[in-house]
């Protein structure tokens, strides 16, 4: 990632607007790491990313939420629907009312779903 002092950003800006449609570049002051300029799509994406994950979160999903979720780099939607379908294990292996609800179904799920999450993550 670039990196341009407070004044090389000012005497530079055209640049640095290159620069930031290719990667996000930082801009330091006396030292420190004050900001980052960013392209739009890339800020975008970062915005839809975010809500997808916390909208995981929630039971509804709206039409346009599920369809911003497909619309992401197939990597990261495998990593939210991975961290998503995490939670919900972890949820249902500590509620001991769905466990004898659920008989031995559950067992075979959880070693079905590993399996597949190995091969996703590999």
């Amino acid at each position: 990632m670039k990196s341009l002092t407070a004044s090389e950003a000012k005497n530079r800006f055209g640049m640095l607007l290159d620069w930031a449609r290719r990667e996000p570049v930082i801009i330091e002051k006396q030292g420190r790491q004050v900001a980052i300029l960013l392209s739009v799509e890339e800020y975008e994406r970062l915005l839809m990313t975010n809500q997808s994950s916390s909208n995981l979160d929630k039971q509804d999903l709206s039409l346009e939420e599920r369809l911003a979720i497909l619309r992401l780099p197939e990597e990261e939607r495998s990593q939210i629907l991975l961290e998503s379908a995490d939670k919900m294990l972890s949820h249902y292996q500590n509620n001991s009312e769905w466990q004898e609800l659920s008989g031995g179904d559950f067992v075979e799920y959880k070693e079905k779903y590993t399996q597949k999450r190995r091969n996703l993550v590999s």
